[in-house]
């Protein structure tokens, strides 16, 4: 018996539904017994009005499977708008919780340390650094999972919003 002209397509849609079913089984397999999942991390920012920050609105860090001891880099320029000094701090929003312990950061200015502290900490204001009129800085982020910390990091993730604070310099 020969296949009619509509099954042939009812069967090619079969045949390629299955592919694909296999195909995302695939993709999405947990990792052999006894390895884990790092964690993703990624970091977006917004620029305030007194501020030019670069990139913003862009994912700027995107570091997938972050181990404990691991550690991903990245900076951001910061640009003062105003003809007037500023104080400027960070600190992160976001809803995700699960980093919030297991994840260090470390951000500096002109080689200064500005903040060194957990995911949690950085919920609330960094140091404050001074641009002056019209100056331009480069902040460097460093985000890492402490060895110690491994387990509880296992597999989370965490969308980082960097909030900036910029205050004028009161004398």
């Amino acid at each position: 018996m020969c296949p009619t002209s509509g099954q042939i397509p009812r069967w090619a849609g079969v045949v390629a539904g299955l592919c694909l079913a296999v195909a995302i089984v695939i993709a999405g397999r947990l990792p052999a017994e006894g390895r884990s999942v790092g964690a993703q991390v990624t970091m977006l920012t917004q620029s305030p009005q007194e501020l030019a920050v670069k990139p913003a609105g862009v994912r700027f860090l995107d570091a997938r499977d972050l181990r404990p001891g691991a550690s991903a880099r990245t900076r951001v320029r910061v640009r003062n708008l105003k003809a007037e000094p500023l104080d400027v701090a960070v600190r992160v929003r976001s809803t995700e919780r699960d980093l919030d312990d297991a994840l260090h950061v470390e951000m500096r200015v002109a080689g200064r340390r500005r903040f060194t502290g957990t995911l949690r900490a950085l919920r609330d204001w960094s140091g404050e650094f001074r641009l002056g009129a019209l100056q331009r800085a480069t902040v460097r982020f460093r985000v890492l999972i402490p060895t110690p910390n491994g387990r509880e990091s296992a597999g989370r993730s965490a969308d980082l919003d960097l909030a900036w604070r910029a205050r004028e310099v009161r004398s």
